[in-house]
């Protein structure tokens, strides 16, 4: 919040003002934190995977924050984050990309994400190699040869083990990783952008030396290879994880044959759609898919090419596994941000030729975006990425214990704060000088006893208010 002295010259007079203007739309995270499995936590964004970049404008991504659009963030902490993925140059250990939009020197990204942030780097190497060292200059083939210092605020093995590990600095999981503490944009750090990391080595002196000995001891140094590209930082150790959204796995009643009778026993699933999606565009229609998979007598985990599926009358019917699901604004009412469908007859389970009974999971994914009617000429189909959203799926039982499953489209968050400022400062602006048109107004047409100016003459005959 900052204090702007200034002038307004309005119509018929001078009035000194001091305007308060404050960022009422700016979002403030502090004290929070973020944390994943032992394996880590992987962030994609724009379409991004293990294995691919991701593209397009909204390809953001970050440890703790995808995009920051000038909000303030303080005091948090993230760890156990490992792969960050989007798209090129949208991509950042901590924040993937920040806005800030302002013509005042005092207001800058490290005074909005500097203060008391922290993410952390995991590696599998010897606690020795206590130094994370960021690269000044590097010669023709890209080694450092001058290194600015060490920008850890501490090395230590995660579960408290080796020669600077202690229970107060071991971690949540206890992994044995040598964690290296990072303060996000901390005053005087050496990491200012995320390319910064990209030459950083880790060591067990402050040159950063793999050769000669240091106090008697062998110089060892590493390349940490958390900047990996402009597109992809590792923080852990890039290990893929299994994606698990959960899915539904109905049973049947306790003493209910789960194959019911004649082998019928089925689960209806809805499907509920949740737009929250502020500027960007709604679909006309999306396709989901349905798939359904089992897990064998070996542990192994099985998507079947169809499923047999039964109608009310408990007549068999086979459909393609996955199935494509196509749902519109004609399954919501209008103006309504939730559309709903029902898939019927879903199988619970089935037995195989042994004899062993194997129960059906069902997870739902967004495919596609359609933008346009199927007798448009010009039908336009994206990816959520594509559009701008990220996909979110819950599965759960409604109050009436039926089996839901809620796709939510969001705009990327989190996106902090906004042109709003813009529109709050037009609109104060806007009141003053109605203010001003009133008060003059007024003043023109009160008579002096009455405390006004006692004439109708034009603006520019008397100045202010003149008391008698």
């Amino acid at each position: 919040m900052k204090d702007l002295p200034f002038a307004l010259e309005a119509i018929a007079f001078r009035i000194p003002l001091k305007v308060t203007l404050i960022k009422a739309n700016r979002t403030e995270v502090s004290k929070s934190s973020v944390q994943g499995i032992a394996d880590g936590y992987d962030v994609f964004g724009g379409g991004a995977t293990q294995g691919a970049d991701g593209s397009g404008k909204t390809g953001y991504a970050g440890g703790f924050v995808a995009l920051n659009d000038e909000g303030l963030f303080e005091n948090n902490d993230m760890t156990y984050a490992d792969t960050i993925r989007g798209a090129s140059g949208l991509v950042g250990p901590f924040s993937g990309t920040t806005l800030l939009n302002s013509e005042y020197s005092f207001n800058t990204v490290r005074g909005i994400e500097g203060t008391g942030n922290t993410y952390h780097i995991y590696r599998d190497v010897d606690p020795s190699l206590s130094h994370a060292l960021a690269a000044k200059t590097v010669d023709q083939n890209g080694k450092p040869t001058e290194f600015k210092g060490d920008f850890t605020n501490g090395s230590h093995m995660d579960d408290g083990t080796g020669t600077s590990g202690s229970p107060g600095t071991s971690g949540k999981l206890k992994l044995h990783l040598n964690r290296y503490d990072v303060a996000h944009l901390a005053e005087n750090a050496f990491i200012e952008k995320y390319a910064d990391l990209q030459y950083a080595v880790i060591a067990n002196n402050l040159g950063g030396s793999n050769t000669g000995e240091t106090n008697d001891v062998k110089n060892v140094a590493k390349a940490m290879n958390a900047y990996v590209s402009a597109a992809k930082a590792v923080l852990m150790l890039d290990k893929a994880v299994t994606d698990n959204n959960g899915g539904l796995t109905p049973e049947p009643d306790d003493g209910q044959d789960p194959c019911g009778l004649n082998g019928c026993q089925t689960v209806d699933l809805t499907l509920q759609k949740v737009w929250i999606d502020g500027q960007l565009t709604r679909p006309d229609s999306i396709d989901l898919t349905i798939a359904a998979t089992y897990t064998n007598t070996k542990g192994e985990t099985i998507t079947p090419e169809t499923i047999t599926c039964y109608t009310g009358s408990c007549q068999a019917k086979d459909r393609d596994n996955p199935m494509t699901v196509t749902m519109s604004a004609a399954d919501g009412s209008p103006w309504s941000d939730t559309w709903r469908t029902k898939i019927t007859g879903l199988p619970v389970a089935f037995k195989d030729e042994t004899g062993a009974l194997h129960y059906y999971t069902y997870t739902v994914k967004e495919a596609q975006l359609i933008y346009g009617a199927a007798t448009d000429t010009q039908v336009e189909y994206k990816t959520p990425s594509e559009a701008g959203y990220s996909v979110s799926v819950d599965y759960g039982k409604d109050a009436d214990g039926r089996y839901v499953a809620k796709v939510t489209n969001s705009a990327p968050l989190p996106n902090t704060g906004g042109s709003g400022t813009q529109w709050i400062a037009m609109l104060a602006v806007i009141i003053l000088g109605l203010g001003t048109a009133w008060y003059l107004r007024d003043n023109r047409v009160k008579p002096a006893a009455t405390g006004g100016a006692g004439t109708a003459l034009p603006f520019g005959g008397r100045r202010g208010r003149h008391v008698r």
